[in-house]
C-alpha cells in the first residue's frame, strides 16, 4: 500500500528520511496503515498546510504500538488525499510528515 524510500543513508542519530509513496491514499488510510501494518512503531503523524514548512503542522496524531494515544485529526481532515509524506525515524520510533490541501477540507472531499 505504501512503499518507503530511503532518502538518506543512516544518519548520526541512528535515523533515515524517507519518502513515502502516497498513491492516491487519504490521511485516513495512512493512520490505518500505521496503525496495522507498522504497529510495532511508535511516534507521531503530522499534518501540514500544502506550502508550508514542516514545522508548521495544524494536526497530530501521537500513536504507540497500534493505539493512538492521542489526536486532534477531525474527519473531514481524514478524508483529504495525501499531496507528499516524509517519515523520519529508527529504532521503532517513526515520525511521519504529511502534507495536504486544507482548502479541500470544507468542500466535503
Amino acid at each position: 500500500m505504501f512503499k518507503f524510500t530511503a532518502t538518506t543513508g543512516t544518519l548520526s542519530d541512528c535515523t533515515v528520511w524517507y519518502n513515502v509513496s502516497c498513491n492516491g491514499n487519504t490521511v485516513g488510510d495512512l493512520i490505518d496503515y500505521v496503525l496495522t501494518a507498522r504497529r510495532q512503531e511508535w511516534g507521531d503523524i503530522d499534518i501540514i498546510p500544502k506550502g508550508a514548512k514542516w514545522l508548521e503542522m495544524e494536526y497530530e496524531l501521537e500513536y504507540s504500538r497500534g493505539k493512538i494515544v492521542k489526536s486532534n485529526i477531525p474527519d473531514t481532515v481524514k478524508s483529504l488525499p495525501l499531496l507528499d509524506v516524509e517519515a523520519n525515524g529508527g529504532w521503532g520510533s517513526m515520525s511521519y510528515f504529511v502534507w495536504v490541501d486544507m482548502e479541500k477540507k470544507g468542500n466535503g472531499q
